[in-house]
């Protein structure tokens, strides 16, 4: 093969091979991978405590109803696979009555309360790789405030409250667009509630298991 023919193939080869991405022009516009900046979702879900809220052997114990809870969370990613989350749900849920060894007159009713709870979580997700519509499962746990407010029919067995409360999720996400993210998610805010009647202070866990559709931001 003569040199002419050699740089001639040389050429045509150069040419044909597809250049670098950074050579294109960056990165490709319609990679659904791309990670985003911070994410926010509105959510909606069920609220089911898991324990009583309080236990009085002298009267009868009250229950926070399971009810429809809604929230929005803001979602900053530091990296691929770390961020911080702030979280705000509500649930306008009903006192309900449990009957114990009372022997007494029962009330049929303990009116409203509102469940309000925000808080402040780490969060860590395992990141998708290839396909855009890939479950990207993550873990949260931090710190907040939870209220409870209540209808003056409640006492003197329960008090509007706000105390301090821990948190922790699960979930998974996956992108419906580019853009447009749904997530599954069950999250447990623990608290301990003090009974104005008897003093005892009872740890709650109040879960929240919900589905919510997000938009993320680059």
């Amino acid at each position: 093969m003569t040199r002419a023919a050699l740089a001639g193939a040389l050429l045509v080869l150069s040419l044909a091979s597809p250049l670098p991405a950074s050579a294109q022009g960056g990165d490709d516009p319609e990679d659904e991978t791309a990670s985003e900046a911070f994410d926010v979702a509105g959510f909606v879900g069920l609220l089911t405590p898991v324990a009583n809220l309080t236990d009085d052997p002298e009267s009868f114990a009250t229950v926070i109803d399971p009810y429809l809870a809604m929230g929005l969370d803001v979602t900053f990613w530091v990296s691929d696979r770390f961020g911080l989350d702030v979280t705000g749900v509500y649930s306008p849920s009903q006192l309900a009555v449990k009957s114990t060894q009372f022997q007494g007159a029962v009330p049929d009713d303990l009116g409203d309360v509102q469940f309000l709870a925000g808080t402040l979580s780490a969060v860590y997700r395992f990141p998708s790789s290839g396909s855009g519509t890939a479950l990207e499962p993550y873990f949260a746990g931090g710190f907040g405030l939870k209220h409870l407010s209540v209808d003056e029919i409640a006492a003197p067995e329960v008090e509007s409250t706000t105390d301090p409360t821990a948190t922790l999720a699960a979930g998974i996400r996956t992108r419906l667009l580019r853009n447009v993210v749904l997530r599954v998610e069950v999250r447990d805010f623990a608290s301990y509630f003090e009974s104005p009647t008897t003093g005892e202070s009872k740890l709650q866990n109040d879960v929240v298991v919900t589905v919510g559709v997000g938009a993320g931001f680059p």
